[in-house]
Parts: C-alpha cells; structure tokens; sequence
C-alpha cells in the first residue's frame, strides 16, 4: 500500500508554511500520508509557531535544524528523514509555497498505480542548448528535460538506487534536473503529473536576497554544465506518457 513521506523544508514565512500545510489538511482524501516539516533554522520564530500550531495533530512532525544548510541540504536531510521512516513507501517534496488543491492526491496515486518505479512530478521544464531551463512544458508537449523538486514524488527504491541531490549544487539550483538526469541512466522513468493541481506562489523557499540567488543560480548552471555537458546537448529526455 503507497504510503506518503510529505517532505517540506521551512525558513522564516510561517505564514506561508501553515497555509501550505492547511491546504494538505483540506484536500487530501485518498492518500495515507504524515507531513514533515524541517525548520531550516528560521530566525523569526517559524519553528515554534508552526510546532505550537499544530501540535495536536499525530500526523504533522517538525524538527528544527542548527543551522542554515541551504535549500538542497535541507532537502537532504527530509531524504534521510524519510530512509528512516521505515513505513513510507514514496516521498513528495512540497515547496512550503506550494498549496495543494481539491483532489490532489488520487493524480499521484493513479500514475503511481501505473508507472510503479518512477519518479512524478508536477512541473516539466525543457533545456536548451546552453543547458539553462528554456520553458515549462504542458500536457501538449510530447517531450521534457526534468521535473521540477517541488511536488516531485520519489519512491523509497529510486531513492536507494539513485541517492540524493547532490551538494555540488547547494545551495539550490539544478539540482532536479540532475537527479532526472541520473535516473534516466539508471533506467528509471520520469512521468509529469498533469492531473494534479498545486499552486505555486514561488520563491519563498530559499531564504536568499535576489543577488545571492542569481550569484546562486549561475554557480549551479556552471556545476551542471561540468557535469552533464559531455554527454548531454540539451532537448529532449523525456517522453509524456499516457496517464
């Protein structure tokens, strides 16, 4: 039985975080899930709201890190939060500005009924030659690069074949669309989820003055260029699949 790992990282914007997690409480009907919240040391007492806020509710965990580790070493840390939460069989990376509309989960569920070993995201994104994400893709598209973290789901033995993001990256950027990367050489397929419906209010993750996050984003697409640029020219990877 799919069981889910609700992986979310936090810092500061409790606001936004409690909203996302509402939206979770509201329109999740089909799917056995606990979320998991780690504080990514929040400096405006994040932590203790959101851990006050909804402390009676069993399914809903919070931990709180010392520090900073940027936004691909706390997801990092929700990946070995998950490996030793035995009964998950899948995790789902949600963005704490990600809020999950009505019916959100039999989407993810139907395709993971379908395509079992696979990872599902929610947001397809298309590479150029340069390596830098060119558009986001749709339904109509028959082709994709990657899919984005948030709202990506992972089943608990891609994660033990593939690993976790790499910390070549951090402290965020390129990370996905690396890890789709390496799951396709690992035969592992990537299927876009474009029943779901998840808003996305975008940028409130990472925790960065826009200067730091284009300084950021630069280093990232220089990093996945080393990596990637001798055996992958940019285009197409993925075909969508019929869900």
């Amino acid at each position: 039985m799919t069981k889910i790992f609700i992986g979310i990282l936090q810092y500061n914007k409790w606001l936004v975080t409690k909203k996302c997690i509402e939206s979770i409480l509201n329109n999740t009907s089909q799917m056995d899930y606990g979320i998991f919240v780690l504080d990514n040391s929040s400096i405006d007492g994040s932590y203790d709201e959101i851990a006050n806020m909804f402390k009676d509710n069993k399914s809903i965990h919070i931990i709180k890190h010392d520090h900073n580790s940027g936004v691909i070493g706390g997801r990092n840390m929700l990946f070995d939060w998950f490996l030793k939460e035995t009964s998950f069989t899948d995790i789902i990376f949600l963005d704490n500005d990600q809020f999950v509309k009505q019916n959100w989960d039999e989407g993810y569920l139907k395709i993971r009924e379908k395509h079992k070993n696979s990872i599902i995201g929610i947001e397809s994104w298309l590479l150029g030659s340069n390596l830098a994400p060119v558009r986001k893709c749709t339904s109509k598209d028959k082709y994709f690069t990657y899919v984005g973290c948030g709202g990506m789901m992972i089943p608990r033995e891609v994660v033990e074949k593939v690993g976790v993001f790499d910390v070549v990256f951090s402290p965020a950027y390129f990370e996905d669309p690396d890890y789709c990367l390496r799951a396709k050489e690992n035969e592992i397929d990537v299927i876009c989820n474009y029943i779901s419906s998840i808003d996305h209010l975008a940028h409130q993750t990472l925790g960065m003055q826009s200067l730091r996050a284009k300084d950021s984003f630069r280093k990232s697409l220089m990093n996945f260029k080393k990596k990637w640029n001798s055996t992958y020219k940019g285009g197409y990877v993925f075909e969508n699949k019929d869900i």
